[in-house]
């Protein structure tokens, strides 16, 4: 698959990378305690509250089975959708955590399950082809500006509920990413610079021991981001995430008008390198031997989490969102092994689970 990037671009090629770039242009992975676990569901419905002003939001929750080792993956939706998108039989979700991460599917305020009336469809029972139920049911037609504004709120309740699962154990909210179509990539934009202004507690000597408070979010994907909302400036606010060491994906489709401007900004101001969202450019290139071809092949491999921004545009696509799921374009797989490099298999003391209770607020 590493044969079909271009030149220069050796260095984006990772196993998942090249699951994209067969598809589009791609530029840029106790015993009692036991006992209580084994009866808890694999894949759950929750209700949390929101800290803004106590407005109930519905999530699916999928446990993982590697514990403190578990990485995060908080799936949003687009406007007028749900979480449907996501919690279908052997859908995104379910991809997900049959890979071992704890996955969270949303419904943002005002659609799906989250806003007043909403009929009870179980996600569960969604099927492949049900993307018009997620639809239909889903609401965001009634949204008004400051409802974006508590949005980014609503995502105070996401994360509180992941600390909550990481103190269980249940997973480690140290690797946490976030997967943000179209409207949501405002939302997740400006909650993450949020989480990142947060330094830890002043509850030790120095720095290494301190308790956490943020900078937990270390992945993104946005598929055809949408960077300005109503009083959510996201596209001003995403520069303060150049400074951190967080990586994204940024995927859109070649013929999307819309998104296509904005995709490209958002991976420039993240601190993507401008050059690879132009199409290359055909250079004649000298024929190397099969061991020449093998040398470069691990050299790319060695190199595939040294480059943290990607780029995908989808050659004459004009799908948007989560519409590019499931779909011949398969984009799934570059999504699920972008976070494997860039998440999951994050190593070292700094991502290792730890308490995250400081013991200032006991």
């Amino acid at each position: 698959m590493r044969g079909n990037l271009k030149s220069g671009q050796a260095s984006l090629a990772g196993r998942w990378w090249g699951l994209l770039v067969l598809c589009a242009f791609c530029f840029g992975s106790g015993a009692v305690a036991q006992d209580k676990k084994d009866k808890e569901k694999q894949v759950d419905d929750k209700t949390i509250l929101s800290p803004a002003d106590g407005w109930p939001l519905r999530l699916t929750y999928y446990r993982s089975s590697e514990g403190k080792e578990a990485a995060v993956v908080v799936l949003l939706h687009m406007k007028g959708e749900s979480r449907l998108t996501w919690t279908a039989p052997n859908g995104f979700a379910k991809q997900l955590n049959d890979k071992g991460f704890a996955v969270i599917a949303v419904d943002l305020r005002k659609h799906g399950q989250s806003k007043p009336g909403a009929e009870d469809d179980d996600p569960k029972k969604a099927t492949a082809s049900d993307k018009d139920k997620a639809k239909k049911s889903s609401g965001g037609g009634d949204l008004k500006p400051t409802d974006y504004v508590l949005m980014i709120r609503d995502m105070d309740a996401i994360k509180k509920f992941i600390f909550e699962e990481h103190q269980k154990g249940n997973l480690n909210m140290r690797k946490t990413a976030i997967v943000a179509p179209t409207m949501s990539a405002a939302i997740a934009i400006a909650f993450v610079a949020a989480d990142w202004d947060k330094v830890p507690y002043d509850d030790a000597p120095n720095l290494a021991m301190r308790t956490p408070r943020g900078q937990d979010i270390q992945a993104m994907i946005f598929l055809s981001p949408e960077t300005t909302l109503p009083q959510v400036p996201a596209h001003q606010i995403a520069r303060k995430l150049k400074a951190t060491p967080m990586a994204a994906f940024v995927v859109v489709g070649g013929s999307d008008s819309q998104d296509k401007d904005q995709a490209k900004n958002l991976f420039q101001v993240l601190g993507g390198d401008p050059a690879k969202t132009e199409a290359p450019k055909k250079k004649a290139e000298p024929k190397k031997a099969s061991k020449d071809k093998e040398k470069d092949a691990e050299k790319a491999a060695d190199k595939k989490n040294e480059e943290r921004f990607f780029y995908g545009e989808l050659k004459g696509v004009k799908l948007r969102g989560t519409d590019l799921l499931g779909t011949p374009l398969k984009i799934e797989g570059a999504m699920i092994g972008f976070l494997e490099d860039h998440v999951k298999s994050l190593k070292g003391p700094a991502y290792e689970w730890r308490d995250r209770q400081s013991r200032l607020t006991d």
